[in-house]
């Protein structure tokens, strides 16, 4: 295997974080005197650290609650105040819609009733052609 012997490597080496670390003391044996002991109270020490810690959680979730029920809460009304508001302009749109079909119709039925039948206009030519006879 080739080692690098660059200045990084070397820097790396030398630093006092590695030194320190590479000597450090063995890991404790299972027999040793307080073993247990010790290893006992840093889980109670890891068990309480956690227990501390939900019961935070759960204040702050009780505490955010009702700003989260609230916030639906409008959320809900602002979506049925949504929901009335797009049937109310559909009914109008549909209620426009009607009003011009009853104007067309209407405009249609009066031009129709204003215009002269056709006989009738036959009768005026005829009359007006005795009149010039």
């Amino acid at each position: 295997a080739i080692v690098s012997h660059s200045p990084d490597t070397m820097s790396v080496l030398a630093t006092p974080f590695f030194l320190l670390t590479s000597l450090r003391a063995p890991a404790p044996r299972m027999g040793a005197p307080g073993y247990w002991h010790a290893r006992r109270d840093a889980l109670v020490r890891e068990l309480t650290r956690r227990e501390l810690e939900l019961e935070e959680l759960e204040a702050r979730e009780s505490a955010v609650m009702p700003m989260l029920a609230a916030a639906a809460e409008s959320r809900e009304k602002t979506s049925y105040a949504m929901g009335l508001a797009a049937e109310a302009r559909a009914a109008q749109a549909l209620a426009e819609q009607a009003l011009a079909a009853a104007n067309g119709a209407l405009a249609n039925g009066a031009l129709a009733a204003a215009a002269p039948s056709p006989s009738l206009v036959k009768a005026e030519a005829e009359a007006e052609a005795e009149a010039e006879a």
